[in-house]
């Protein structure tokens, strides 16, 4: 019987509040989500909710000392968020002002400062301001109009809270669902925890894929570094933009990763690469690199000039990552290690893993954990991720569902990670489309068959969410 369970997602934005000045919270009747008791799962709301609009000149006044405080809700952290992304917020009554404010609420664990971190770098409004002015966020940014969607969830014995909203740019817009994750942090001044910005995940997948489909224009790529060319490149839109967001953060790998990478190119295992490796695993990962740049970028990298790379040579070259969209190299270097370092972290296949050990394991290590997981792992497309963890385990008791905490062994369909070429192939097509499908199937111990539990997935963030899953 098909199932969609709606699933997962949670990565990047931000958040901030004042700490003694009130604010202005938007407040919305409770919410009781009515569920449709067949195997297609579906939220609704049962009340429409009230509709926010951008932030006044007296909101943005507060924002000038809006900073995390043990006395804010989670609540109050997303409107201030809200308000500080808003455009109107963004240079008034300074340049990149909003995004000053944003970085107060980042967690230390949100994407933007640990990239920032591997790189050496730190974090600035302007930096920030290029983070967010990912294609994928457009919407988000763009908000005139917003909404609850939901109740708050708390999760992990309170450390956690995910929130669903909706925003649009104009009355006559669609509705773009957001799902902003956020955490319990301990500061060092004080020791109280407060409420931090971890994640915001926008309905629409990634669309900037793991490595470029094109080439950015030199001279936009020359741009990159200085404020006035992060501004010609928003304005100018399209290619010029990629190239100034991917400098802050690329990142050189390190040396077991470059190890890895190394083993991977090396196709006949020689202990080299060979220039027809090296254009293969290039043309595999569909970087457009003209032939006679691609020429020109092996002979460099072959110092010795042999016709093949050794480990040292291919560590140089990667080590040029530091350039990002600046020079072939930087770009080749930047690209590929960040595909590379993608390619082995948490995947669709991992995720899966995670969800379904934990609802097999439902009350382990406490009550309802298996069900916060599940619920943690869905995109914000997916409606389960308005339900709370006792919903969502009440489901779970239904006849269709009890396989998935009942069952006793397990097999994930996918490629043998020892066959490296397909294994790269497939993590690969993963990250060009933002989208992945993974079969799983699991059995009771005395079942005589296999039953097949099908997970539909988006990349958000670079996190790996459930939009959906089927059981048959």
């Amino acid at each position: 019987m098909n199932l969609v369970l709606l699933a997962t997602q949670v990565t990047a934005m931000l958040a901030l509040v004042a700490p003694f000045a009130p604010l202005r919270v938007p407040r919305v009747p409770p919410m009781t989500p009515t569920l449709s008791r067949s195997a297609l799962i579906r939220l609704t709301a049962s009340a429409e909710t009230s509709t926010f609009g951008p932030p006044t000149d007296e909101d943005r006044k507060r924002l000038q000392d809006a900073c995390p405080s043990p006395l804010l809700q989670p609540r109050e952290v997303i409107t201030t968020v809200m308000n500080s992304i808003h455009r109107a917020s963004w240079d008034n009554p300074r340049p990149f002002f909003g995004f000053e404010v944003l970085n107060r609420f980042l967690s230390p664990s949100h994407q933007y400062p640990v990239e920032l971190e591997l790189r050496g770098n730190k974090a600035t409004p302007q930096s920030l301001s290029r983070y967010l002015r990912q294609p994928h966020k457009r919407e988000l940014l763009a908000w005139n109009e917003y909404r609850w969607d939901g109740d708050l969830q708390l999760m992990a014995e309170s450390r956690e809270a995910f929130q669903q909203i909706s925003v649009r740019s104009g009355s006559d817009a669609a509705w773009t669902s957001v799902r902003l994750m956020l955490v319990r942090v301990e500061p060092t001044s004080h020791p109280h925890s407060q409420w931090m910005l971890d994640a915001v995940f926008v309905s629409e997948p990634d669309n900037t894929p793991g490595v470029s489909e094109t080439l950015p224009p030199a001279a936009t790529a020359a741009l990159i570094g200085t404020a006035d060319g992060a501004a010609a490149a928003w304005a100018a839109g399209g290619d010029a933009w990629e190239a100034v967001f991917t400098s802050p953060l690329d990142t050189p790998l390190d040396a077991s990763e470059q190890q890895r990478l190394f083993d991977a190119f090396d196709i006949d295992r020689s202990g080299t690469i060979s220039r027809q490796e090296f254009r293969q695993v290039v043309a595999d990962l569909g970087l457009a690199i003209p032939s006679d740049e691609l020429t020109q970028l092996v002979r460099e990298a072959d110092v010795d000039q042999s016709g093949e790379l050794d480990f040292d040579e291919f560590s140089s070259l990667l080590g040029k990552a530091v350039e990002g969209g600046a020079t072939v190299a930087g770009r080749f270097a930047s690209e590929v290690s960040k595909a590379s370092r993608d390619m082995y972290t948490e995947s669709p296949r991992q995720v899966v893993e995670t969800v379904m050990k934990a609802l097999r394991n439902s009350d382990d290590p406490y009550p309802l954990h298996g069900a916060e997981v599940a619920v943690r792992y869905c995109s914000p497309t997916n409606k389960a991720s308005q339900l709370s963890p006792q919903a969502f385990a009440s489901y779970l008791r239904e006849p269709w569902y009890e396989i998935l905490t009942e069952w006793d062994e397990m097999q994930v369909d996918a490629v043998e990670e020892e066959d490296v070429e397909a294994f790269l192939a497939e993590r690969w097509e993963q990250l060009r489309l933002n989208v992945a499908e993974v079969d799983t199937l699991v059995r009771r111990s005395d079942d005589s068959s296999w039953t097949i539990v099908n997970f539909r997935m988006s990349r958000h963030n670079g996190r790996w969410l459930m939009d959906s899953l089927s059981i048959n």
